[in-house]
């Protein structure tokens, strides 16, 4: 149970709650409502989060995908890691990344994407 988190739930019906509780049990969304009652569950309280229901990942940089897979024990915080490779980075890696992450968004239940880059 995701509970006391600022809730967005695109549902109508629900609207958004400045303080509500999302009930997931194996992995389906079982309940949103600004207050769940559920005897035995765990709740991981979200105060402070927002809670969107139904976003598998709302926020991803498809070209680091390759990125992100470096050991941060090697290179260091992933900030510094990134600044060491764009002495090297191609777009060619940046593209293989898109892929990769095209890939894992399909396998995850990723419906759309939006991969846009600047000039």
């Amino acid at each position: 149970m995701l509970a006391s988190g600022h809730v967005v739930s695109l549902d109508p019906a629900i609207g958004d709650l400045p303080v509500g509780d999302v009930h997931v049990r194996s992995g389906a969304i079982v309940a949103v409502a600004r207050l769940l009652g559920a005897p035995g569950v765990a709740r991981r309280y979200m105060r402070g989060c927002l809670v969107m229901p139904s976003f598998v990942d709302a926020h991803w940089h498809l070209g680091n995908t390759l990125a992100c897979r470096l050991p941060n024990s090697r290179l260091g915080p992933f900030v510094k890691t990134m600044g060491l490779l764009a002495r090297v980075w191609t777009p060619e890696p940046s593209a293989l990344g898109v892929r990769l992450a095209a890939a894992e968004a399909v396998h995850a239940g990723i419906t759309t994407v939006h991969n846009w880059r600047t000039t």
